[in-house]
């Protein structure tokens, strides 16, 4: 394990913890990070500690962390995710990228005055009983008017956003382990499978099964497998291809290899290159630098905030699946 560097993020990431422990400090808090967490991290923060820590690209911006408890189960899967984006790929695979959008949840603010007004009580009291004849009249407008400023502003009715705002308190309460029966009586449900219908339409998930997989339940959830993917990209800078788990084939123009874990491919600056990855496998992009010595996933996560390949555009992509067809002899 390596000392993880304190580089302040300019932008939300993903932090896996592979192994060792770390600290994510940010303006206002500290947050442990331990083997088999998977941290949320806003900008500005950075993470300081003995660990193997990989950071990965974030589909949403997060203004407080985030910690989810996944077990080191998820080790592998977690490694292939961080193993795209060195080589260009975009985005996060959808069972990551719908855990983490779940648990980041909340319904968008109103801009209308009256309807920000409204919002802004129901984020402090999201159990509040008021009706929106109610909450119209305290406000100033007609029960019309307010409707119509929460749907036009926020794309849902009153009803909805407020249901909306229930969910995202229940993932806090949920986070603590309270049972689900509790949280939905706290939030404002007047039973436990009213909140199960509005969790799952806004999250994707049952509370019961969101506590699974955030690692909060009494169960932990079962890692996805890691799937076979091909990738075209072109590398930045000289490359060299790590075969960190299985085995894959490497072609570029004229070129093409077999290759298995802890074989390297060298490949030349501004190359065009397609990677065939089998299911279970993981290739790892690093510099001619980091390949100088025995090459680790610790030493690679230490030099991890640059990817070292980009991916091809649309237009490049027609002309690459052309010419990258693997030909082995």
């Amino acid at each position: 394990m390596l000392n993880v560097p304190m580089h302040p993020s300019t932008t939300t990431q993903l932090l896996w913890c592979v192994e060792g422990s770390a600290t994510l400090i940010t303006h206002d808090r500290l947050v442990p990070l331990s083997a088999g967490d998977l941290l949320i991290a806003p900008q500005g923060s950075y993470v300081q500690g003995t660990a193997t820590v990989l950071p990965m690209a974030c589909p949403i911006d997060a203004v407080q962390p985030r910690r989810l408890r996944l077990g080191v189960q998820w080790n592998s899967f977690m490694v292939y995710e961080f193993s795209r984006q060195r080589i260009g790929g975009r985005g996060l695979s959808p069972e990551l990228s719908n855990l983490v959008r779940a648990t980041t949840y909340q319904p968008i603010m109103p801009t209308s005055t009256e309807a920000r007004t409204v919002a802004r009580q129901l984020r402090r009291h999201p159990a509040s009983q008021k009706s929106l004849l109610r909450f119209a009249e305290q406000v100033g407008v007609s029960s019309r008017t307010l409707q119509r400023q929460f749907l036009k502003e926020t794309g849902l009715i009153f009803s909805e956003w407020r249901a909306a705002q229930r969910v995202h308190a229940a993932i806090a309460l949920l986070e603590q382990r309270l049972p689900v029966a509790q949280v939905s009586k706290r939030v404002g449900f007047q039973a436990a499978s009213s909140l199960n219908r509005a969790f799952q339409r806004h999250t994707g998930f049952t509370p019961a099964a969101f506590a699974v997989h955030a690692g909060v339940g009494k169960k932990q959830a079962p890692a996805p497998t890691v799937p076979q993917s091909t990738m075209f990209a072109r590398a930045r800078t000289d490359v060299v291809m790590w075969i960190y788990a299985g085995t894959a084939t490497v072609t570029t123009p004229g070129y093409c290899r077999f290759v298995a874990q802890g074989d390297t491919v060298t490949i030349p600056a501004g190359t065009d290159t397609r990677l065939d990855v089998a299911a279970g496998s993981v290739a790892l992009a690093l510099s001619l630098e980091q390949a100088e010595g025995p090459i680790t996933l610790e030493q690679i996560a230490r030099n991890a905030w640059e990817a070292p390949m980009e991916a091809l555009s649309e237009a490049e992509l027609a002309a690459a699946r052309q010419s990258l067809q693997p030909q082995l002899g």
